[in-house]
């Protein structure tokens, strides 16, 4: 009986715990190694497409406006409820069932859009290294 109501409490939950695989270690490798590595794959990428010709200007001028309340909430009312939290630890659900919160969201972006101010750490990229799984 109790492993049903866990079916039914949570059942993504329960997938994982029986479909997860076990890890073969860990990731060892050091952040400047990394970092050299895509670097040195940049530079092959950016050789490999010397010719390359670029498109001519596009038809339709991208639109410049702030975003929209809607178009905000049609983002969100989008993603996945179970999707990992943003790197500032807020999770789209958060937004999803706080109406308010996704207003002052929206205000944020509207200001950003309109001032033409971004924060620099909207600049930086993320990268995760997830090892691989065991006999893969």
């Amino acid at each position: 009986m109790k492993s049903q109501e866990n079916v039914f409490k949570d059942p993504f939950q329960l997938a994982r715990q029986v479909f997860q695989q076990l890890r073969s270690g860990t990731l060892m490798a050091l952040k400047e190694k990394l970092g050299a590595h895509i670097l040195i794959q940049n530079e092959r990428m950016t050789l490999r497409y010397r010719g390359f010709v670029w498109p001519s200007a596009p038809g339709v001028r991208f639109g410049n406006k702030p975003p929209t309340l809607e178009a905000v909430n049609s983002v969100i009312k989008k993603a996945r409820g179970k999707s990992s939290p943003d790197p500032n630890g807020v999770p789209c659900l958060l937004y999803k069932r706080c109406p308010n919160v996704l207003k002052w969201l929206h205000k944020i972006l509207r200001s950003v859009s309109n001032n033409l101010m971004i924060s620099e750490q909207w600049m930086i990229a993320e990268g995760v290294n997830i090892p691989k799984e065991q006999n893969n």
